[in-house]
């Protein structure tokens, strides 16, 4: 059984759920969405699923990227299309920094911002890629003089695969080098943190810099 990763963040798909495949309710959030279904259902007399709400759910998450939804474990649900993507853009990006060594790299204090504001996202999560643990040791090597690298506290993000303590060292050009303008819109641009506090996406902003 899947669930939403974070109700209070706006999937990409928005807040929708098709009724027919003429019509599709949409709502201003996750609970508002439901009780908009719920509303159409009684209005036109149409008997209310039992499941409705787990329906509604699994909709979302088939319709939106990997990493949006955790199954009942709380992790991402394994797949292997999501893997090879990670084993592939992991390759890519090394080869980018092999060819461009530190000038690939931001500034430390940079990389420390990343990563606090990755600490406050609920999309940080353990990464379910088994081969990927070998590529965290190269990239590790690669960026030995960077403590972040080898921080265990420091997960993956769920929507890209990325180990977030390697990734928060990389510089806006590799970063672009290795993501399409597709998956830009993957990441969510602002969410509350574990704080309380509304952060904002430093990769998504980092991204859609290269569109400016």
């Amino acid at each position: 059984m899947k669930k939403l990763r974070d109700v209070t963040i706006d999937p990409p798909s928005g807040w929708v759920y098709p009724i027919t495949k003429e019509l599709a309710i949409a709502g201003a959030g996750y609970q508002d969405l439901i009780q908009q279904v719920l509303q159409h259902y009684a209005v036109n007399e149409i008997p209310v699923p039992p499941d409705l709400e787990q329906k509604i759910t699994d909709w979302l998450c088939l319709h939106n990227p990997h990493g949006w939804c955790i199954d009942e474990s709380g992790n991402s649900p394994f797949s292997l299309r999501h893997t090879l993507a990670q084993l592939v853009a992991g390759s890519e990006a090394m080869i980018h920094m092999i060819k461009h060594g530190k000038a690939d790299l931001v500034p430390i204090q940079e990389s420390e911002t990343r990563a606090n504001i990755c600490r406050q996202c609920s999309f940080m999560s353990p990464n379910a890629c088994a081969p990927c643990s070998g590529m965290r040791k190269v990239f590790g090597k690669m960026v030995e003089d960077r403590w972040l690298a080898a921080d265990q506290s420091l997960l993956s993000c769920a929507i890209c695969g990325c180990f977030i303590g390697v990734m928060v060292n990389f510089s806006g050009p590799a970063l672009r080098a290795i993501t399409s303008k597709e998956k830009i819109g993957h990441y969510p641009k602002e969410f509350t943190g574990h704080t309380g506090r509304v952060y904002h996406c430093w990769k998504r902003a980092v991204l859609e810099e290269g569109d400016k």
